[in-house]
């Protein structure tokens, strides 16, 4: 019927001359209807402001119309067609589509050339898809890609490709058709619709758009020659004849402008007038703007203005997006509180809603800024597609124990009652949690995986405390951790089995969707909705929903495509997965008094009174977009020069160069009153960014200031700071924080802000977050009356626990005051390991005094023989049944017994040599898991009670030389120790001399001599070594398995330890030695290994007085963050469990390590000497 342009760039009111139009032709007749049709993203808003300008105009508070509606394209289809047969309604999903997709690949694969083996490539279907509908919007049938590309080099591999589109393409049309299923082009459908119709009475205004695909261009065509069209411009002039140049601002606009005229022309529709938008009301510093831009990106000369400082137009420079997403909520702050405006009145735009997104919320929310985010959110992360996925991985990885916590934690898998109240639902799912924990506590420490998930044998297992010796009582971990393994055997493992057994894919659907109906699924997704519908998060409440839905529709979907197909159980899973994993949530537009926070792309003019547009750096603004896809920027070129008008496909990386300045451009103009640009410098992955040159340009021409940014000083002025109380108190606190790290007095108006923040409402949050700025990393101690409640009065310990006490004294506290300890992960543990040494040790040595054999008489297989049939003993115990529940443990199992086998030809050869020999093993001192040995250390405390050391000497051996007797103690080692004197002075290895200490308290019971003389206290490492040379194996390997720790320096003891020296020959056994003149010595470098017995016995008392004092200390209740450090190594927090709770810190001044002093034997004696004296 008619086309009319309605033009003006970005200075001119076009809303106003759109209602004009709209009006006038309502007033004509009121049978006359007005059609806005507007881009979708913007759809809600502009009906909006529309009908509110329409009701303005009327004078009416009230006002509602049938005759003007505000539609996108698709919206508009739906209109109209909803009342024929046209659409069918059988519209399918990308899921479904990527199916249907799948099933043409596998049929055709074999006709294929490029793409043949694609479909395993992932991603391959969903780019098949894109480029399906970029072809179907841009009017582009299968048959269309079979056009020349000339003779360029790739002309050959370019036809190949386009003849495995076209197959591809048709095969899929083709089985929609087939199927009776759609991907239904609507605006296909309306266009040939209304070529059918009478649309006399309609006028059809078209606003908002720069660019249009294919299909839209049809359907305008349809508009014009049906209807009467109307198209709103933003561009400065006609284009009639030429399209204009590339490098022009309105290039995109104008283009479109003179493809309609022309296609106006072709079929002779008349072209009414043109008509020109008035003026609009504008700062002039955002006129000066517009100018400036238009001017500059249209290759012309532009004058260069000097604004300065004003109130319209600010460029910001932040330090990082942190800094500048908080500066902007201030600002937001004061132009509601001081300037009138409403939040609804304010956009935030920013190309990177990934990273702004996570900084706007939590600093809006303290700011106490209401907002809208305009972003997809997936449903990836919602815990039904977790369900889903873990639930797959199961069959996948055959019950793998992660996969079954994932299963588990996700909470779908209650199996409740239906009717089941939500406060009921509550108490059942938190006792699940207790549950589950526990189980995946015995999980972990048992290795429960696999088969243990699917028999019907109920778990039973041995938990053995290898400190206390003792085996504990798991009564209740098991019925606990049993109830979760049944609830899961009963019901995954015959899913599996049924699914599998599915013949038809129809049949498959149906088993899954029972197993989700008995399983509670459903059922949980609907008490998830109502507890946050009880909470007032509809939300949150619409999203349990609509996962729910789209999972069965996906099922639908299958059962169509699928349900007559033989069932393949690994398709199924890729097909769910794959269909669940892009799927978003729809969201409702915001209607409310919010901030509306949009991506930048979909900017347009007018949008808010006040725009903030975020992260404007060069890399982003403009950016730099790439042709990606299955068609290249110069196979697009092609097919856009051979296709007739009215068919054509986008370049992005081509057409961005000219749309990139037009989008800034629309940028300039969203904002009505203010515009705020700002970018930050750095990142966290890149710190070298800069501005924008859009925004350089700015500065350049207009002399705008860039405003600086920066993180809080101490002279930082509140107001670009401070927006809410709630933002006060963490302001506030900063600056009393850099104040005392830069010791400067805290200016008067920050000391005021505080007193009005401890004057409001929010009085006992700030005194808790201000109590920071005192607040010192160090451990309050207790009340000697909780002390005693928590330990006791008399304190029960071992040596290895005063060691602990002395290693950190909080440390300490935390493991055997709370008790707490980390979970037991399956596996040998270092403990498990050196109980297995000192077992078969302890058995080797009862068995030959039972059997009154004599090691040094056994032959090497003898020696074998008795060796493995101890080692066969052990292994039959519970506590080392975990040796033989994996392969990897046998191989381990096999390590450990080659150990002992080693160690016993040690001791065969030692035994040889030495007069010292094995008198008594594993003999117990104090009381351990009830039972009672020799008498223990008791030494008396400040509290009355008395500190009761126990433990468990491994080894004593004796030796008698005419009338003199020598005793010394062995303790077994797993790892190489030797014996330091700084950690025994300061109590951090007592347990050689604790031993010894115990031994010759009861040296007359054991030897049976009246007078006993100490020969040491030694560590013997027990290992299987391994050599590095070739030479003297035997030697060598011996050299090994040599004693270290504290010897008595007796020259009647040396030719004791080891008789069989030569002249000039360096014991293997003890750090001993003969000279030339054949004559015992001390071996080199171990002077300070050897003691007199006097110095032996000082070094006792020193250490019974330390455990005396740490006695004193733990019942006092005093507890210290003092971790030891030695030889630059922290010892004590290295592997610590506890770091996360003590949150020691040694930049902290008030936490510092205890660090142990160096010391030789002599100043180690001097300092002992010099203790005794002053006590």
């Amino acid at each position: 019927m008619s086309l009319q342009f309605i033009l003006g760039n970005g200075k001119k009111d076009h809303r106003q001359v759109l209602i004009d139009e709209a009006s006038a032709w309502l007033d004509q007749d009121a049978s006359n209807q007005v059609f806005f049709l507007v881009p979708n993203y913007s759809k809600f808003e502009q009906e909006q402001e529309i009908l509110a300008e329409m009701r303005r105009r009327s004078g009416k508070k009230a006002f509602s119309t049938t005759n003007v509606q505000v539609f996108s394209f698709y919206r508009l289809a739906w209109y109209l067609l909803q009342q024929t047969t046209l659409l069918t309604g059988n519209e399918l999903s990308e899921s479904g589509s990527a199916m249907i997709l799948r099933q043409i690949l596998e049929k055709h694969e074999e006709e294929l050339t490029i793409f043949r083996g694609e479909i395993n490539k992932r991603g391959f279907i969903r780019q098949l898809q894109e480029l399906y509908s970029e072809l179907r919007t841009g009017n582009i049938q299968p048959e269309d890609l079979m056009l020349l590309f000339g003779d360029s080099p790739n002309a050959e591999d370019q036809q190949l490709k386009m003849k495995d589109l076209k197959l591809i393409f048709s095969a899929y049309d083709s089985e929609l058709t087939e199927r009776t299923l759609s991907n239904e082009d609507a605006l296909a459908i309306l266009a040939n619709y209304m070529q059918t119709q009478d649309f006399t009475n309609v006028k059809f205004i078209v606003s908002g758009f720069s660019r249009i695909n294919g299909q839209e261009y049809q359907l305008l065509q349809a508009m014009m020659e049906k209807g009467q069209l109307v198209v709103d411009l933003l561009l400065d002039r006609p284009y009639t004849a030429d399209l204009p140049e590339v490098l022009t601002l309105f290039h995109e606009t104008g283009k479109l402008y003179f493809r309609l005229f022309q296609s106006a022309r072709e079929r002779k529709v008349p072209i009414l007038v043109d008509r020109f938008a008035p003026e609009q009301n504008r700062p002039t510093e955002l006129q000066l703007l517009q100018t400036m831009w238009e001017e500059t990106s249209s290759q012309k000369k532009a004058t260069v203005h000097k604004l300065g400082e004003q109130e319209a137009l600010h460029l910001w420079e932040a330090e990082n997006p942190t800094e500048e997403v908080r500066q902007l909520a201030v600002e937001i702050r004061r132009l509601v509180s001081e300037e009138n405006y409403r939040y609804r009145d304010i956009q935030v735009l920013t190309k990177n809603m990934s990273l702004y997104g996570n900084i706007l919320r939590p600093i809006f929310q303290e700011m106490a800024i209401p907002f809208y985010i305009d972003e997809e959110q997936m449903m990836e992360n919602h815990p039904l597609i977790e369900w889903i996925n873990s639930l797959f991985a199961l069959d996948r990885y055959s019950y793998r124990l992660s996969d079954i916590m994932r299963f588990f934690k996700t909470e779908l898998f209650l199996s409740m009652e239906t009717e089941t109240e939500l406060d009921e639902w509550k108490q059942e799912r938190d006792e699940f949690r207790k549950k589950l924990d526990i189980t995946e506590n015995v999980a972990l420490a048992y290795n429960y995986q696999g088969t243990y998930w699917t028999r019907e044998k109920d778990w039973q297992f041995v938990a053995y405390d290898f400190e206390a010796e003792q085996i504990e009582d798991v009564q209740y971990l098991e019925e606990q951790s049993n109830t979760i393994r049944r609830l899961f055997q009963k019901s995954v493992p015959a899913f599996f089995k049924k699914i599998k057994k599915s013949k038809t894919g129809q049949a498959a659907a149906n088993v899954f969707y029972q197993f989700l109906i008995q399983s509670g699924v459903q059922q949980q997704l609907l008490f998830w909705r109502n507890q946050e519908v009880d909470r007032g998060n509809l939300e949150a409440a619409r999203n349990h929903e609509q996962t729910w839905g789209a999972l069965i529709d996906l099922l639908d979907e299958y059962v169509v495509i699928y349900g007559e197909s033989a069932f393949d159980w690994s398709l199924f899973q890729e097909i769910i997965t794959s269909g669940l994993e892009n799927l978003s949530y729809g969201k409702i537009p915001t209607a409310i008094d919010q901030v509306r926070i949009n991506r930048l792309e979909l900017v347009r003019p007018n949008q808010a009174a006040v725009t903030f547009a975020l992260g404007l750096n060069d890399q982003v603004f403009p950016d730099r977009k790439e042709t990606k896809g299955l068609l290249s920027s110069e196979e697009r070129e092609v097919l856009n020069q051979a296709l007739p008008d009215g068919q054509f496909l986008f370049d992005p990386s081509k057409e961005s160069i000219s749309f990139e300045p037009f989008q800034a451009y629309l940028v300039f103009l969203s904002g009505t009153d203010r515009l705020y640009l700002s970018y930050a410098q750095s990142y966290d992955t890149d710190g070298s960014l800069k501005m924008s040159p859009y925004l350089r340009r700015i500065t350049e021409y207009l002399s705008v200031p860039v405003e600086r940014k920066e993180h809080l000083t101490i002279e930082s002025d509140p107001d670009c700071y401070v927006g809410t109380y709630r933002s006060g108190i963490n302001t506030v606190n900063r600056i009393y924080r850099l104040a005392l790290d830069e010791k400067k007095p805290v200016p008067k108006h920050w000391q005021k802000l505080k007193e009005l923040v401890l004057n409001s409402s929010w009085r006992n949050f700030a005194l808790q977050i201000f109590e920071s700025q005192e607040h010192l990393n160090v451990p309050v101690s207790m009340p000697e009356k909780m002390a005693e409640e928590l330990y006791g009065k008399e304190i029960y310990t071992s040596i290895s626990r005063m060691e602990n006490f002395y290693n950190c004294e909080y440390k300490y506290f935390m493991q055997f005051g709370l008790k707490l300890k980390e979970r037991t992960v399956y596996g040998l543990t270092p403990a498990a390991t050196g109980d297995f040494y000192h077992e078969s040790l302890d058995r080797f040595f009862k068995l030959l005094f039972s059997n009154q054999l004599s090691l040094v008489n056994m032959t090497d297989a003898q020696r074998k023989d008795f060796t493995e049939k101890v080692l066969q003993e052990v292994f039959g115990e519970l506590r080392f049944e975990i040796l033989d529940s994996s392969a990897r443990m046998n191989y381990i199992r096999y390590q450990l017994g080659q150990t002992i086998q080693k160690v016993a030809w040690a001791l065969q050869k030692q035994s040889k040599n030495t007069g010292m020999h094995p008198l008594q093993t594993e003999i117990l001192f104090g009381q351990i898991a009830g039972a009672k040995g020799i008498t223990g250390l008791e030494l008396p405390l400040s509290n009355g009670g008395k500190l009761h050391v126990r433990g468990k000497i491994d080894r004593i051996d004796v030796a008698s030389e005419q009338e003199d007797t020598w005793l010394s103690v062995v303790d077994y080692k797993s790892s190489g120790r030797s014996f330091d004197v700084t950690e025994a002075y300061y109590g951090m290895a007592m347990q050689l001399l604790t031993y010894l200490d115990v031994a010759l308290m009861d040296a007359v019971r054991l030897t049976g001599k009246a007078a006993v003389k100490p020969a040491g206290s030694y560590y013997l490492h027990v290992h299987n070594p391994v050599l590095t040379e070739t030479d003297d194996v035997e030697k060598n390997t011996l050299k090994k398995f040599s004693y270290d720790g504290v010897f008595v320096d007796d020259p009647a003891l040396l030719e004791v330890l080891d008789h069989s020296l030569e002249a000039k020959e360096q014991s293997l056994i003890y750090p001993v030695k003969k000279n030339a003149k054949d004559e015992y010595q001390k071996g080199s470098f171990s002077k300070d290994k050897f003691f007199t017995e006097e110095e032996l016995q000082l070094f006792m008392s020193h250490n019974r007085e330390n455990m005396r004092l740490a006695g004193d200390a733990i019942t006092s209740g005093e507890i210290k963050l003092n971790p030891a450090y030695k030889d630059k190594q922290r010892i004590a927090c290295e592997f610590c469990p506890f770091r996360s709770i003590c949150t020691f810190d040694v930049m902290l001044k008030e936490n510092n390590y205890h660090r142990l002093e160096k010391m030789d034997k002599e100043e180690a004696l001097r300092r002992i000497l010099k203790r005794s004296e002053e006590e």
